[in-house]
């Protein structure tokens, strides 16, 4: 009961971004539990939350080392290696997930990002249908579907799976994004419109906010309005100069909180 309870408290502060804390935590544990293989992918997920993917991979693979038979460690594995570029390495696990796991929405979906990696936009396209087959209420799946579309070139599709979100969900940024990149605001003010209602009234995270003012950016310069366009991808810039600055700062805390934690050892 109490290493379930640790187990979901690294969880929580995982999924609330406290990825220094769950480091520090987990390699506490991992001395007095060393065969948990629970502690190893939780810290894997860590520093894969921070970008430091060679350190997230050697977390996985001990973390697999522990228990070959879980299916967690290794598509999150396999996840790295299309991050570093491994494809191959990244295929065959997939695969031989695919053939233990057969209906997994999310082992759909991460195998459909390696073959849009390797440009098979038509395996990608068929992986993400069959995601939404299994989870059809999950709007990053139809995003994900939106995009695929796009870049196979069919713009209508693209356009037909972003309205289908936003009727299930007004206030989607990803989906307002990919609409940006096919519409003309010269001829189209009802988005643009909604897209500024949104920036006024709705809090979101510091990634969709940058992401809607560029997109609202990109329509007042279609519209040639040069002013407003400068305002809003000024405003972008300085929330990604807020954003870098913001992880160098959690960096550093990491690396001294690191230090600490392995002076004990």
């Amino acid at each position: 009961m109490e290493l379930n309870f640790k187990i979901e408290s690294l969880v929580e502060k995982l999924n609330s971004k406290k990825h220094r804390e769950v480091i520090e935590e987990a390699n506490e544990l991992i001395k007095k539990y060393p065969n948990i293989f629970v502690f190893y992918n939780i810290i894997g997920l860590a520093y894969q939350g921070i970008s430091n993917l060679e350190e997230a991979k050697i977390f996985f693979l001990k973390a697999i080392e522990k228990n070959p038979n879980e299916i967690g460690p290794k598509n999150n594995l396999a996840n790295i290696y299309v991050s570093l570029g491994k494809l191959d390495e990244a295929e065959k696990l997939f695969v031989e997930i695919l053939n233990k796991v057969k209906k997994s929405p999310v082992i759909y979906i991460n195998y459909a990002h390696l073959k849009k990696k390797i440009n098979d936009y038509k395996s990608a396209l068929q992986l993400v249908e069959r995601a939404i087959n299994i989870d059809e209420n999950n709007l990053e799946y139809y995003e994900e579907l939106a995009n695929i579309y796009q870049s196979l070139g069919n713009f209508k599709k693209s356009k037909e799976v972003c309205i289908k979100i936003l009727e299930k969900d007004q206030k989607y940024i990803p989906a307002y994004i990919i609409l940006s990149r096919q519409i003309d605001y010269k001829e189209n003010n009802k988005i643009l419109d909604k897209m500024v209602e949104l920036h006024k009234y709705e809090k979101f995270s510091l990634n969709n906010k940058i992401k809607i003012c560029f997109a609202i950016g990109k329509a007042y310069e279609d519209q040639k309005n040069y002013e407003k366009s400068f305002k809003f991808i000024e405003e972008a810039n300085n929330l990604q100069d807020k954003k870098v600055n913001y992880k160098l700062e959690n960096d550093k805390k990491l690396f001294e909180s690191i230090k600490n934690v392995f002076s004990k050892i």
